[in-house]
């Protein structure tokens, strides 16, 4: 009959479980992004909300901060907000060719948003989240969720 012996746990077992639970924390630490300091150039950016139902802008509540809804970045605070119709090309069928036509029902909504941004040779970041004309981006307030793109920045000169 066969018995098992026991393991008793050693001063080296500690040592190694130890070392084993610092490299994990330091892998933590060397891997976790840093947070970026906030810019120092003031910007105005746009994002065109588009193909929203008429009415959708008394959502978008100037003065709220905004917020990427990807990663949760704080991009700005609202200060203005319009909206235009939405338009499709449509055929015009006199004519025999398309034109650009009013969709009943639908607008795009812009918002106008103030952030301080870094600014460099290569990119427009406001903290972690990148800010480009063109860039699709996914945005929540505490009143209003949307997609959209950046449609605009300008540089505010004091």
């Amino acid at each position: 009959m066969k018995t098992k012996k026991k393991r008793k746990i050693t001063v080296i077992d500690i040592i190694l479980l130890c070392v084993v639970l610092a490299s994990i924390y330091a892998l933590y630490l060397l891997s976790a992004p840093e947070a970026a300091a906030p810019g120092d150039t003031r910007i105005h950016y746009t994002v065109e909300l588009f193909r929203y139902k008429t009415g959708f802008a008394e959502n978008v509540v100037i003065g709220e901060e905004l917020y990427d809804i990807e990663r949760g970045y704080h991009i700005g605070t609202i200060i203005s907000k319009y909206e235009e119709p939405y338009l499709e090309d449509a055929p015009d069928i006199e004519a025999g060719r398309f034109k650009r036509a009013e969709v009943e029902g639908l607008v795009n909504v812009y918002v106008v948003v103030e952030a301080y941004a870094n600014i460099t040779e290569n990119a427009t970041n406001i903290g972690q989240y990148q800010v480009m004309v063109g860039k699709e981006a996914f945005v929540k307030s505490a009143s209003f969720a949307g997609s959209g793109y950046i449609a605009k920045i300008e540089r505010v000169i004091p």
